[in-house]
């Protein structure tokens, strides 16, 4: 394209001319001709791009007059790099075998503004109903944080954690599984020919993840997310489901040939050797010689050498992508309902998103699924066993204990709450969260009037028609509670304090009670509620839900640590268990 002119000379240095270039420029420029064919003509090549006077690149972005035009019905098409003779197209599906894209770029090397053209290009040419994304940042960066605006964005996570990355495949699995079902009554085998048959605007789903590496090197999820993955990039491609994956690298990544070689389209901007030669072949090492953003190899065909296709990537700014993603938004005009999810932190409660129609139930967290459904208890104590909190994790039990009084759940009128603290040194920076309406006793203050108290409650719930929620906090940190009383004979029994309290939680169905236990260890249950009149006791086998604050050893593999967000609940009659994310 260049129409250049090379001569050797006898030192193996290379000459360049060009009659409609001025190269003159270049004369003192050494190029060794030793360089393999394909780096030297990279190395040419970007010798003349480093010209400063060269003109700046814009974005393949349409005049708004034509944005929404395209239809997705045979595939996917966007223009994202220039070449000397043609704009480069990203193509997906269109008569083609290629239907996923890897995408390999170091730091600095201008991956994130490659993936930043993909979303806008398609975003300004497809509407909402014909082009839907699925956007996951593993960078633990704000990448993709702009697009949680764009109507296109039907999943978005920034700061993603695995778990919620596995619940993302699982989504996708469960949209081909629907969208299959919806192929079989049509009586048809893929997305275009069921938009032709139905004439319903069933949208792509293009899955972007960036550094997607990090979903495989959780012990975890790992097994999980191989297998999906290997399922959903093999099937999705007649449902319409594409997966872009981008990643610094996964030179030790062990993914099955199979897999990559659903992933045909190849994109590789500056990247080691090690790195080229896994995305791309073992002998496609030519990125590893690029020294400025946005240059890349675009191969549609698994990597080959032969495929490749050189190309600049142009350079968009944040300024930009926010006013596009303005502009799009105002444009766009079909109503999507979309799933915004902000990482590592609590979710917002909102009542209008708890769905519950009666009482008794209460919300202490959300699923790890993609719709962050508020996952609720029902606190019927003639129905459901009493719950276990466990954990001294002081952020968390704060939130947990926040559930129980909201003022959904307090205004009740069906319910009555009541509060035992038992802690030395009182639970204020937990109860301060508590209206004047919960009646709040503490243990320390003055333990004679704590009794009476006790004794006054215990009456009061048995009178009571409604039903009276107990939450119930320190017991195992009062060393008090604990202590036996020894009479003239040496004769040891419970101190009545601890004798009442047990008598309330044995007699709950006759009282209508139902305790919410908050102890710092299992291991603790024993110190508190084993009575030395045996038939006193409480066996922890009554507490069948369980809430805790840190994964329990037996799960610990399969879990791994949880964050400051996220607590573990288990249901022993049922077999269930959940991780959730807490809610502020």
């Amino acid at each position: 394209s260049y129409k250049l002119n090379i001569s050797l000379d006898n030192k193996s240095i290379l000459y360049l001319n060009s009659d409609i270039m001025d190269l003159s420029y270049t004369k003192n420029l050494k190029i060794k001709s030793s360089l393999l064919s394909k780096k030297l003509l990279s190395s040419v090549i970007d010798k003349i791009n480093k010209k400063k006077d060269l003109i700046k690149l814009n974005p393949f972005i349409d005049e708004k007059k034509y944005w929404f035009k395209s239809n997705s019905f045979d595939g996917i098409r966007v223009p994202i790099g220039y070449a000397p003779d043609e704009n480069i197209e990203l193509i997906i599906g269109h008569n083609t075998t290629n239907y996923n894209a890897l995408i390999g770029g170091g730091v600095g090397s201008g991956k994130s503004v490659l993936l930043h053209n993909i979303i806008l290009g398609i975003a300004t040419r497809y509407d909402a109903s014909e082009c839907q994304f699925l956007l996951l940042d593993y960078k633990e960066g704000t990448e993709f944080l702009p697009y949680q605006f764009l109507p296109h964005a039907h999943v978005l996570s920034t700061e993603s954690d695995p778990v919620f990355g596995l619940k993302t495949l699982e989504y996708v699995n469960d949209e081909i599984s629907k969208r299959g079902i919806l192929f079989k009554k049509a009586g048809v085998s893929n997305i275009s020919k069921f938009r032709s048959k139905s004439e319903i605007a069933m949208p792509r789903w293009v899955i972007i993840i960036d550094e997607f590496q990090r979903m495989f090197q959780d012990q975890s999820i790992m097994s999980k997310v191989e297998t999906l993955f290997d399922d959903l990039n093999r099937r999705g491609r007649a449902f319409g489901i594409h997966f872009i994956l981008a990643t610094q690298s996964i030179y030790d990544l062990n993914m099955t040939p199979a897999t990559l070689s659903q992933l045909s389209i190849r994109i590789c901007l500056k990247i080691s050797e090690m790195d080229a030669s896994k995305i791309l072949h073992v002998d496609n090492l030519i990125p590893s010689t690029f020294d400025k953003p946005g240059m890349c190899i675009y191969n549609n065909n698994i990597g080959l050498i032969g495929s490749n296709l050189q190309m600049q990537v142009p350079f968009i700014d944040g300024s930009k992508i926010k006013n596009l993603i303005l502009e799009i938004s105002k444009k766009n005009k079909i109503k999507t309902i979309n799933y915004i999810s902000k990482g590592q932190q609590f979710e917002l409660f909102d009542k209008k998103n708890n769905l519950l129609s009666e009482m008794p139930f209460v919300s202490i967290g959300s699923l790890q699924n993609i719709e962050k459904t508020y996952f609720n208890l029902n606190v019927n104590p003639q129905t459901s066993s009493p719950i276990l909190i466990l954990g001294n994790h002081q952020q968390k039990l704060r939130q947990v204990f926040k559930s129980f009084v909201r003022d959904y759940f307090i205004k009740s009128k069906d319910i009555d709450i009541t509060c035992l603290d038992f802690h030395p040194l009182n639970m204020d920076t937990v109860t301060n969260s508590l209206p004047n309406k919960v009646k709040v006793y503490k243990f320390q203050e003055d333990q004679n009037d704590f009794l009476i108290n006790l004794k006054k409650m215990k009456l009061s719930f048995s009178k009571s028609k409604k039903i009276n929620i107990l939450l119930v906090l320190g017991l195992d940190e009062s060393l008090t509670l604990k202590e036996n009383v020894v009479d003239d004979i040496g004769s040891q029994s419970d101190n009545e304090t601890k004798t009442i309290l047990l008598s309330i939680i044995r007699e709950r169905l006759s009282l209508n009670l139902f305790p919410i236990v908050f102890l710092r260890k299992l291991s603790g249950f024993s110190t508190v509620f084993d009575s030395l009149n045996y038939e006193n006791s409480i066996s922890s086998d009554i507490f069948t839900r369980r809430v805790y604050m840190d994964t329990p050893q037996e799960f610990h593999y399969e879990v791994g640590n949880l964050n400051n967000y996220k607590i573990f609940y288990q249901d022993l009659d049922k077999s269930s268990r959940h991780i959730l994310t807490l809610f502020e």
